[in-house]
C-alpha cells in the first residue's frame, strides 16, 4: 500500500511542478487546458496556481494516509478528498482522450491521467480495506 501511496503522491507532485513551470512561463501549455496556449496568459496562470496548490495538498494527503508524513487529519476528510480527486482523474482521462483537440494533451496528459486514476483507485481500495475483511 505504501508503494502505491508514494507513486500516487509522486505523480500528483509532478503535476504540481508542471503547473509551477507553466506559471513561470515555460512553453508547455499545449499539453493542458485544451492545448489553446503555448505560453499561458496571466489568467490561465492563475488557474495553474490553483492546480499547483490543490495538487500539492492532495499529494501530501497520499503521504499522510501512507504514514510517511505525520500530520493529524481526520481520516474521513482524507478519504473524501482522495475520492473527489480520483473522480477528477476519471473526468480528466475522458476529456484528454476523447474531447481534447490537442495532440500533446491527448498523448501526454491522457495516459498520465489514466494511469493516475487506476493507481488512485487501487490505493483507495487497499488503504481503506482492513486486512482479512471479507468485503475487500
Amino acid at each position: 500500500m505504501i508503494v502505491f501511496g508514494i507513486i500516487c503522491a509522486t505523480l500528483t507532485y509532478g503535476m504540481a511542478i508542471y503547473h509551477l513551470l507553466l506559471i513561470l512561463g515555460v512553453p508547455w501549455g499545449e499539453a493542458v487546458f485544451g492545448g489553446k496556449y503555448t505560453v499561458l496568459p496571466f489568467e490561465m496562470r492563475l488557474v495553474s496556481l490553483i492546480f499547483l496548490i490543490l495538487f500539492s495538498i492532495i499529494a501530501t494527503f497520499y503521504l499522510i494516509k501512507s504514514g510517511l508524513v505525520n500530520l493529524s487529519l481526520n481520516d474521513l476528510v482524507i478519504l473524501i478528498v482522495l475520492i473527489i480527486y480520483t473522480l477528477f482523474l476519471a473526468y480528466a482521462t475522458v476529456f484528454n482522450f476523447v474531447f481534447s483537440e490537442s495532440i500533446k494533451e491527448k498523448y501526454i496528459m491522457g495516459p498520465l491521467s489514466a494511469v493516475s486514476f487506476v493507481l488512485s483507485v487501487i490505493y483507495i481500495i487497499l488503504s481503506y480495506c482492513k486486512t482479512g475483511d471479507a468485503k475487500c
